[in-house]
Parts: C-alpha cells; structure tokens; sequence
C-alpha cells in the first residue's frame, strides 16, 4: 500500500497561483476606477460644503472671505466655518478660491489628481482639465 503525503503537489499549487492570478487581473483595474470615482466624490462633495461654508461666512459677517483660511477662524460671535482639514481635496491639495466683487461671483476648486491648476486664477467661466469646482453668486 502506498502511502500518500499531506500536502499540494506542484501542479495544483500552479494552478492555484494561475487562477489567483487571472482573478487579480480582472479585479484590480475595477478597484482603482472606484478608487478614482470615490476621491472625485468626495472632493465634489468638499467643494459643495466649503461654498456653504462661505454662504453662512457672508450671511453672518457681510462680506467675502478673503481666502480660505478665514473659513477656520472664529470672527466675534462667528464661525469657524469649517476646519483646516476641510480645506484640502482627495489629493492632499489645498483648494482653490477666488471671487470678483464686480460680477458678485466667487469658484472654489480642487486642482484635481494631477495638482496642477488648469483653470488659471480669478474667477473661471468653466473648469478646465481634471480640475473640480463650482461656481456660484453672492
């Protein structure tokens, strides 16, 4: 009687490397688009929440931020308006904020994954390249 020892042969071990492989193949493109999708939400969703940041920063104060930073600072019986963390997108960037008394209309943007902001300064008429933002009216 022959006697059998516990344990994979080399066949089935590649196999079980094969399969393991195709599967990984299949899997990782998947996880690194909602990967992608996830940060571009995220950081939509950040630029919604500083833009009524700066809404309740006017309402209560009477004027514009002139940056960001005054978002995170208490002015008499005021604010914060949001936190320093909230001022950096997905990609560890800091946001993007202009606004032209003249029109009233202010943008805040993210430069997006490849941190170079396409959009130029002042305010855009539309965002450009990978850049995320919106722009609104006081």
């Amino acid at each position: 009687m022959l006697k059998r020892n516990k344990g994979f042969t080399l066949i089935e071990l590649v196999i079980v490397m094969g399969v393991v492989g195709v599967l990984a193949t299949l899997i990782i493109p998947n996880a690194k688009e909602s990967l992608r999708q996830g940060r571009h939400a995220a950081t939509t969703a950040a630029v919604n929440s500083l833009v009524i940041g700066i809404g309740q920063y006017y309402f209560e104060t009477g004027s514009m931020p002139a940056a960001l930073d005054n978002l995170t600072q208490k002015q008499d019986q005021f604010g914060p308006w949001a936190t320093t963390q909230a001022l950096t997108d997905e990609w560890n960037s800091k946001f993007n904020y202009s606004y032209d008394d003249n029109t009233r209309l202010f943008a805040v943007w993210s430069s997006g994954p490849d941190r170079s902001n396409n959009s130029g300064g002042g305010v855009p008429s539309k965002f450009s390249g990978d850049d995320i933002g919106t722009i609104s009216q006081y």
